[in-house]
């Protein structure tokens, strides 16, 4: 199998399922949604025609939520790494910020 750097759109072609997600913008600093479980199958849920109905326990929904955060990542080179020879690099700095991104 032929090695390849991993780039965002490789990425999302390896994640179908991620990317199949449907996406929504944040409203507030605290996204929060709920969510809902379903009762397991069964094979004796039936009832006869004209019998009395009953009523089942239900279980509250739980609710989640994604705190959203502003990242911050500034490289930084001295004037050292930057004068030195580097074996091969022509500048340190520009691979330092492929590196961040």
């Amino acid at each position: 199998m032929q090695k390849r750097r991993l780039n965002s759109g490789a990425i999302t072609q390896l994640t179908p399922f991620i990317t199949g997600i449907p996406r929504t913008d944040a409203k507030a600093v605290l996204h929060e949604w709920q969510t809902d479980s379903l009762a397991a199958a069964s094979s004796t849920n039936f009832v006869l025609e004209g019998d009395e109905s009953t009523t089942v326990a239900t279980v509250a929904t739980s609710r989640l939520s994604n705190t959203c955060n502003i990242s911050d990542k500034l490289p930084r080179v001295s004037g050292t790494q930057m004068a030195v020879n580097t074996a091969g690099r022509k500048d340190e700095l520009a691979l330092i910020y492929r590196a961040a991104a």
